[in-house]
């Protein structure tokens, strides 16, 4: 008896998943936040991350007295 691990099975795609793979080679090389054909704007990017964070030190802060 091998106390080898047994190889992972690696499964190739169907050819039948996706109609067109010129459609899934765009899809996957275009940034998320074209995809909708929305412009990147760091601005608005920065601004919200912003204010996730200030969201999150307001949890923090809530959680941290329902703690005491």
């Amino acid at each position: 008896m091998d106390n080898q691990e047994p190889e992972e099975e690696q499964v190739e795609p169907t050819s039948g998943e996706h109609d067109d793979g010129q459609e899934v080679q765009e899809a996957v090389s275009t940034p998320l936040w074209e995809r909708d054909g929305v412009d990147f704007d760091p601005a608005k990017a920065w601004n919200l991350i912003q204010n996730l964070r200030a969201d999150n030190a307001k949890i923090k802060e809530a959680n941290d007295s329902y703690k005491s």
